[in-house]
């Protein structure tokens, strides 16, 4: 009996898993097909969900970048003011430069001189390209050149200095009142041996300078003219060239335009090869400064309270109507573009176009404009606010008030 059980027995377990080895060739492939079909569903939807999340940072990113409107930010720095109000700020290379008539200073993030020298000047006015530096007495004869490192240089002249700027290779171009005429003298004053690079003579007929500009490679220069007769005021641009282009030219000189409708009262370089010219009108934007021509001319609708130009854009505020506070921002690309149309009902004393921002100051308030119309910011307070300057890094900027400088980084 047992053994005939334990037959019986053998044979079923046999039985079984014959059973199941033909249940799983069976099956086995829908089996295999199904794993495949569900592994497929959740790459998709794993896949998908990456895709909506990589898609809500992206566009979080972009809103908070280009159009969120921050009303709060953080002091990471306040440093005390040892200074007086007479001390003028400019930014310089994510930093600080601050100068007055007694001398210049490189202010850091922590709010300490990286770098000071000191002059004597009645009337200091500073400008920048780049890391180099240069601040003149205007109506004086002392120029103070800075290098971006450790090295500055004094130019002194035997002229009053009526402006001055710099290249992006430290050249420095200084308009000089003579007796009769006026001269532009072109200086290289990190050179070890001559610093003085060229003159340029002008005459009575040319009319009063009233600005000069130097290109970044220092190839170019353009000096704008006043001058009055019986048919009223006129303009006069003046743009001459020390490459291989100019050298054949007498004084260098390799172009003139002459307006008698407007007056051309300021030039700036936006590119070594784009210059543009703002008169009382609007402005005029040249290029190809081997053979000046005019590109653009823009005339605004309104009278010009403020005129603003970088690498890229170039723009004005206007007054639209009598009211008070009444303005309009507009900014345009190079080739006349306009980016920007936008009303402004507060007061301002100063405005700064940088980093794809507009910067409006007062005393009592600082307001950010980005150049896609959105409003990134508005600071309102009953201190008195000296200035509000870019700084480097993301929504960083200095705001300096009487007796202040912090170093902020906007907020939610």
């Amino acid at each position: 009996m047992k053994e005939s059980d334990e037959m019986i027995i053998d044979d079923s377990e046999q039985n079984f898993y014959d059973e199941d080895d033909s249940y799983d060739e069976d099956d086995m492939e829908t089996y295999t097909r199904r794993e495949v079909k569900r592994k497929k569903i959740i790459r998709i939807i794993v896949l998908s969900l990456i895709g909506i999340i990589i898609a809500f940072i992206v566009g979080f990113i972009i809103f908070y970048n280009y159009g969120y409107f921050h009303k709060k930010f953080n002091v990471i720095k306040t440093t005390v003011r040892k200074d007086s109000n007479s001390v003028s700020y400019i930014p310089y290379r994510g930093e600080l430069l601050k100068y007055s008539t007694d001398g210049m200073a490189v202010v850091a993030y922590n709010g300490e001189n990286s770098f000071d020298v000191g002059f004597d000047m009645v009337n200091p006015k500073a400008q920048t390209e780049g890391r180099y530096v240069v601040v003149a007495d205007i109506g004086g004869k002392l120029a103070c050149c800075f290098d971006g490192h450790k090295t500055t240089k004094l130019i002194n002249v035997d002229y009053n200095i009526m402006s001055a700027c710099i290249s992006a290779d430290g050249y420095v171009a200084l308009l000089l009142e003579q007796e009769n005429s006026n001269v532009i003298n072109i200086y290289n004053p990190f050179s070890a041996t001559d610093i003085m690079v060229a003159q340029i003579p002008t005459n009575i007929s040319d009319g009063y300078p009233v600005d000069v500009a130097i290109s970044p490679d220092s190839h170019s220069v353009v000096t704008a003219y006043v001058s009055i007769n019986n048919d009223g005021v006129n303009s006069k641009l003046s743009f001459y060239n020390f490459s291989e282009a100019g050298k054949s030219e007498r004084n260098n000189l390799v172009g003139v335009k002459e307006y008698s409708d407007k007056l051309v009262a300021d030039v700036e370089f936006m590119t070594s090869d784009n210059l543009v010219a703002f008169d009382d009108k609007g402005f005029t934007i040249w290029s190809d400064m081997e053979s000046p021509k005019e590109s653009k001319t823009i005339e605004a609708k309104q009278d010009i309270i403020s005129v603003y130009s970088d690498s890229d854009y170039v723009g004005y505020v206007e007054r639209i109507s009598k009211e008070k506070n009444s303005f309009r921002a507009r900014v345009f690309k190079k080739n006349g573009e306009q980016i920007l149309s936008k009303k402004l009902d507060f007061a301002y004393n100063k405005v700064y176009l940088q980093d794809s921002e507009l910067i409006f100051v007062n005393t009592d308030r600082c307001e950010i404009y980005r150049l896609n119309g959105t409003h990134k910011f508005e600071y309102i307070t009953a201190e008195h606010i000296q200035d509000f300057l870019p700084a480097k890094g993301a929504r960083k900027y200095y705001l300096l008030d009487d007796n202040n400088l912090k170093l902020i980084k906007l907020t939610w």
